[in-house]
């Protein structure tokens, strides 16, 4: 059975988009491919902790804008039947 397509990390994709980035732009400048990058963001792959790491370097995270773009993402992917 398909999921019905949902964004999970939406304010991530915002955040970069604020940035003057775009998710190709990030995959990139992060080692990532752009299909790692679609598929993260999808949320049917998760990010691992190196991949929040540069994304939040090259935006300029605080601390908090890690919980806030993908620790809650994910958990509301989780409590929703994906994983």
């Amino acid at each position: 059975m398909k999921h019905p397509h949902i964004k999970p990390y939406k304010a991530l994709h915002a955040r970069i988009y604020l940035h003057g980035e775009t998710d190709s732009s990030i995959a990139e400048k992060v080692g990532l491919s752009q299909q790692q990058m679609s598929t993260r963001m999808q949320g049917l792959c998760p990010f691992d902790v190196t991949e929040m790491l540069r994304i939040g370097n090259e935006l300029d995270f605080e601390p908090e804008d890690y919980y806030l773009l993908f620790v809650r993402p994910t958990q509301a992917l989780i409590k929703g039947g994906r994983k």
